[in-house]
């Protein structure tokens, strides 16, 4: 086959896939498996064509890869009030700590900051520079100490580079959970990186939002990433209603330092007392966090270097060619495979939405009665003959996914199960009341002994007792008419030695007759008692969908 018919062929083929695959979504077509394998074939069709396709191409030589150089090694200065005290191991003997392919210089007061940026701008004028101002919530004993040694290192610090603008990464350290983490020398969990691409000035409550939302997205299962997460939100809370944030919003606004990232760090090891944010803790939740047993120094968190920058380099001899490994054929049918796999996914959540919305208008039987119950069983042999139709579509179809015959089974249980209720009308002997009347009639005796009889063949179930009336009266001493009647039932069967414990009623009137009330005959009728059994531990006459 030449060139030219392969390529048509595959263009044809590829069609008949795409053609196959939308028929498969159409209504018209869902009982039917033919769409579906036409669908296949055609793509078992595409690939060996692709295939054929691809040998008879000559291969391209490989496309010269990019030399890569590493970029410039960053400068991060680290200062702040907790600079000094807590990061001393940045600049034993002055020499810089590298961490994450960055070298780490503390700036212990702001004359020291001038000379280590004139010595950078002297000796290696390229070099990336952010400040890192790390913060303590216990590093004082009260939030008006912390916001006093803030706005006391912003006046020291404003005050001698005033001409300097300088990006700024704020990382906060507490113990925000119990988790010990075997993996990590630290023991320690960070929420965000510290990002040297981002140079770009951020607000201070903008940065704190987004702190937020990084909190509830890095949530994972277990105990340990949700306290993680809850007390992060009370840290920040703590935060603003200390004033401590109005003072580092003032801080990052009107000092040299442009706030540009926020990093929050999860300290496991603790600190080795407790200060002003333990102390809030333990006023408003009467907890407190746990301290460390030794004095550590908080760890660093992790460095987003910038992309690697293109250099020249010798040209690469170029590879053999070979034959491609992947086609695009086969990324269609994967796609289009995986794209009906969706779809069908789709339409089973839908099914077992339906499934769920139809099961709760059947899960309680409360104010239940013959009529009530019969209606429960037409309805939901209506919703099994549903699912039963929805069962009979094509396995291949669905990918056998489908949940119809799942759930017209289920159906079908629960309709057995509500047509096996024992229950007992005196609509059809002879009448327990007179009209007008709740009192037992002399001659209601077998009907009674047949009620006796229904409460001693289930002695560990429920018995509801519905009261009715014919129409005669006006509608609210119908329903005291029936009521009465009922409670005239249970007084009898408790004489008879039934509990009363098992014994529920309800009365419902002139709402639900069995026969008309222009007769004589048919309000005889209608003055009626129903005696349910209801399902065993079942007290709330509720009949969940399982």
């Amino acid at each position: 086959m030449s060139r030219f018919s392969l390529r048509h062929a595959l263009i044809l083929s590829t069609a008949a896939v795409l053609l196959a695959f939308s028929a498969t979504l159409l209504p018209a077509f869902s009982l039917s498996p033919y769409p579906m394998m036409v669908m296949l074939g055609f793509m078992a069709v595409m690939v060996v064509l692709q295939c054929r396709y691809a040998l008879r191409v000559k291969p391209q030589p490989e496309p010269e890869p990019e030399p890569i150089k590493a970029p410039e090694r960053p400068v991060i200065l680290i200062l702040g009030p907790y600079a000094a005290k807590w990061f001393s191991q940045a600049n034993q003997n002055d020499n810089a700590r590298y961490s994450g392919q960055a070298a780490w210089l503390l700036v212990s007061e702001p004359k020291e900051l001038t000379r280590r940026l004139s010595y950078i701008s002297k000796h290696a004028p390229g070099t990336q520079i952010m400040a890192f101002f790390p913060f303590l919530p216990d590093g004082h004993e009260t939030s008006e100490l912390i916001v006093e040694n803030l706005m006391r290192w912003r006046s020291h610090f404003s005050g001698m580079v005033e001409y300097l603008t300088l990006p700024c990464a704020f990382a906060i350290y507490a113990r925000l959970s119990n988790e010990r983490r075997s993996n990590t020398p630290q023991n320690a969990s960070w929420i965000g990186e510290l990002d040297l691409t981002q140079q770009q000035a951020v607000s201070y409550a903008d940065a704190m939002q987004d702190l937020k939302v990084r909190l509830k997205d890095d949530m994972l299962p277990g105990a340990s990433h949700t306290q993680r997460a809850v007390m992060g939100v009370h840290l920040l809370q703590w935060l603003q209603e200390s004033g401590i944030e109005a003072a580092l919003n003032t801080l990052f606004t009107q000092a040299p330092l442009q706030l540009s990232n926020v990093v929050l760090c999860d300290y496991g090891n603790g600190f080795h007392r407790h200060g002003a944010w333990s102390s809030w803790l333990e006023e408003k939740y009467a907890i407190l966090p746990g301290l460390g047993s030794t004095l550590t120094l908080p760890p660093f968190p992790k460095v987003a270097m910038p992309p690697a920058l293109p250099v020249i380099a010798p040209r690469p001899v170029p590879a053999t060619p070979t034959l491609p490994t992947f086609y695009w054929s086969i990324g269609l049918v994967i796609i289009l495979l995986g794209a009906h796999v969706l779809n069908t996914t789709l339409q089973v959540r839908q099914q077992q939405v339906q499934f769920h919305q139809q099961m709760l208008r059947f899960a309680t039987l409360q104010g239940l009665s013959l009529q009530k119950l019969q209606r429960y069983i037409t309805d939901m042999e209506h919703v099994e003959r549903q699912w039963d139709s929805c069962s009979t579509d094509s396995a291949l179809q669905s990918w056998g996914l489908s949940p119809c015959k799942t759930f017209a089974a289920r159906v079908e249980n629960r309709v057995d199960a509500l047509k096996s209720l024992p229950a007992i009308s005196t609509a059809g002997g002879q009448a327990l009341f007179d009209s007008g009347s709740a009192v037992l009639r002399s001659d209601a005796d077998p009907l009674l002994k047949g009620i006796e009889a229904l409460a001693n063949a289930w002695p560990k179930q429920q018995l509801l007792i519905v009261g009715h009336s014919d129409n005669t009266g006006n509608e609210t001493r119908n329903l005291w008419l029936s009521e009465q009647r009922a409670i005239a039932v249970r007084d009898w069967l408790i004489k008879q030695q039934i509990s009363s414990d098992r014994l529920d009623i309800r009365a419902v009137g002139a709402t639900e007759p069995v026969a008309s009330n222009d007769t004589v005959e048919g309000r005889k009728k209608n003055r009626r008692v129903e005696v349910l059994v209801l399902p065993a531990n079942n007290n709330d006459k509720e009949f969940m969908p399982k």
